[in-house]
């Protein structure tokens, strides 16, 4: 009897064995999350009123396949059900819908040298898009409705070069603005070899466009090739080569297509080495476009050509030289321009006089310009200094002062030159203190510029700001910014003369343990923008939030009045979500 007992264990002990030995070669480890939530909105304004009441739910997922350099398989799905009123004082509406999102990710052999990955998404604005600073997708926006799918298939060498192919679809879906569906496939090179790189892509996309019947297909080939034979020596070199053709079907009474042809190539080339004073670089650049629209047909070809060279002579001073070539072909008349330029610039040290700081600067340049209607040459230079100091006034308070001047000068001789003459002034006053368990900054910025000459303007400008944080306790902290403007233009009768006037301010009060209970946080933001004419944007908003966490539960109640002088708004919004 004890022998039989024992064969009778071991025998299910052996079948216990035998079938957990399958379940732990196939069972694998899935990391599991999600939330389940329940929002409120209210959007009340001069014109319209609207209701929401939606309950979310979401899952996340994440496992591997066999082995974990086999396969990894993340998934996330979203549901909701949503129920919408609104009322713009002519008609109302109410909506009941279930919306249902979700993605999926798969990588195969992702630490391989033939890594595949499939991406899949479908999206919601009703539900992806509702944030506490955007809660109103739903009742005020566009809503919409997107999918992605998209597949990778690389080849990465042992060297490192990688070969990638790609394709993907895409689509969004509007009641408003229609579908559009996009296909792409493309192939990419990246090829790494000693001290030179080449990329390489090329794509064929095409846009379907259901309401307006719009097709628009796409070749688009890229070549950038990087060549650095040593440290201070750099060659760049691209070519591009664009396909793009828009047809229509007619469904709205359009029926038309049009063609453009682009293609370009250049090649720049750097010298910039770190021991000598010299640095010279040039380049070239071929555009080429054609375009064809109905019976309309226009052919474009630009040549460029460009050189220029820095000379440090001392720490202070440095020369500049360059030129330049194009030539551009517009349906068979041709145009060339050179053009020229010697320059220098000079920079002081910083000088102490008396408590300030002084530092001035110069520069100088020589140009011309040669076209086949007329020679132009040109001088410019500007003079200029800064003169700064700083006053300790107090334990943790500064007061900083800057004042600058710059006159330039700009001559030009030929056909249609002209002579312009400009002085600039500007100064700024500034104090910063740190006292009293808080900062605050006052600054005054002023400016003013004038040019003489053929061209006869003027403009002023007045900045005033002010900002202080100050911690009121422990737990909570109040903070607030005050800027003042004023610009006064005098452009000759121009649309921009006269003077405008802005001001802009914010308040905000934080506060982390709201009645003494913990982890219940209150935001108050206040913004307010006012500008002195019509053409200027006025706006007040005012934001009142409550966010509680305890758990996993999170809760937010958010109130915000807004008012932008036409028309004014609140919206109440109301979210609690439990994660798991």
């Amino acid at each position: 009897m004890y022998v039989a007992a024992s064969n009778q264990l071991a025998c299910r002990t052996a079948l216990v064995c035998a079938l957990a030995v399958p379940a732990a070669v196939w069972a694998v480890p899935v990391d599991v999350s999600g939330h389940l939530g329940y929002s409120y909105r209210s959007f009340d304004s001069d014109s319209t009123e609207a209701t929401s009441n939606q309950l979310i739910g979401g899952l996340r997922a994440h496992t591997y396949i066999w082995q974990p350099w086999f396969a990894t398989f993340d998934a996330g799905l979203t549901l909701s059900a949503d129920d919408s009123e609104t009322d713009d004082g002519t008609t109302s509406s109410s909506t009941t819908s279930k919306v249902m999102t979700g993605d999926a990710l798969l990588n195969v052999l992702p630490e391989s040298r033939t890594p595949f990955r499939l991406l899949y998404q479908a999206t919601d604005s009703r539900v992806d898009d509702v944030t506490i600073t955007n809660p109103l997708v739903t009742l005020i926006g566009d809503e919409f409705k997107t999918t992605n799918l998209e597949l990778r298939q690389s080849y990465i060498t042992e060297a490192g070069h990688r070969l990638q192919a790609r394709y993907g679809n895409r689509t969004w879906d509007s009641d408003v603005r229609g579908t559009f569906e996009d296909q792409l496939m493309g192939l990419e090179l990246d090829w790494r070899p000693a001290k030179q790189r080449l990329i390489a892509k090329a794509n064929i996309q095409t846009t379907e466009h259901d309401i307006t019947g719009r097709e628009q297909d796409n070749l688009i080939v890229d070549v950038d090739h990087y060549y650095f034979p040593a440290a201070d020596l750099r060659l760049d070199s691209k070519a591009s080569y664009y396909d793009l053709e828009t047809s229509f079907d007619g469904s709205t009474g359009l029926v038309d297509t049009t063609t453009t042809n682009i293609a370009q190539a250049s090649s720049f080339a750097f010298w910039r080495p770190i021991d000598q004073r010299w640095t010279v670089s040039g380049g070239a650049r071929v555009y080429s476009i054609e375009g064809e629209n109905g019976a309309q047909t226009s052919e474009q070809t630009r040549l460029s050509l460009t050189a220029g060279s820095f000379y440090q002579y001392s720490k202070r001073l440095r020369f500049d030289i360059s030129a330049g070539y194009s030539n551009a072909d517009v349906n068979g008349a041709s145009e060339g321009i050179l053009n020229g330029r010697l320059g220098a610039l000079y920079q002081s040290d910083l000088m102490n006089v008396g408590r300030y700081t002084y530092q001035w600067f110069g520069t100088a340049a020589a140009d011309g310009q040669s076209t086949p209607d007329e020679d132009m040459q040109g001088l410019s230079g500007s003079l200029g200094h800064d003169l700064q100091r700083t006053w300790l006034t107090g334990e943790a308070s500064l007061l900083r002062m800057t004042l600058s001047q710059v006159f330039n000068e700009d001559l030009q001789f030929g056909n249609d030159g002209d002579t312009a003459h400009r002085l600039d002034h500007s100064g700024s006053l500034a104090w910063n203190q740190s006292a009293w368990g808080g900062s605050t900054l006052l600054q005054l910025t002023l400016s003013d510029s004038r040019n003489f000459g053929d061209a006869d303007d003027e403009q002023q400008l007045v900045n005033f700001q002010a900002s202080r944080t100050q911690n009121i306790s422990r737990r909570s902290s109040l903070s607030g910014h005050l800027t003042l403007q004023t610009v006064r233009r005098d452009f000759d009768g121009g649309s921009n003369d006269g003077t405008v006037t802005t001001t802009t301010a914010q308040v905000n009060y934080q506060h982390s343990q709201v009645f003494g209970v913990p982890r219940l946080l209150f935001r108050s933001d206040l913004r307010l923008s006012e500008a002195s004419t019509d053409e200027g944007l006025d706006r007040n908003e005012w934001e009142n939030r409550l966010d509680y966490s305890i758990g996993l539960v999170n809760t937010s109640l958010s109130l915000r009045l807004m008012d932008n002088g036409d028309e004014s708004s609140s919206l109440l919004y109301f979210r609690v979500t439990r994660r798991f």
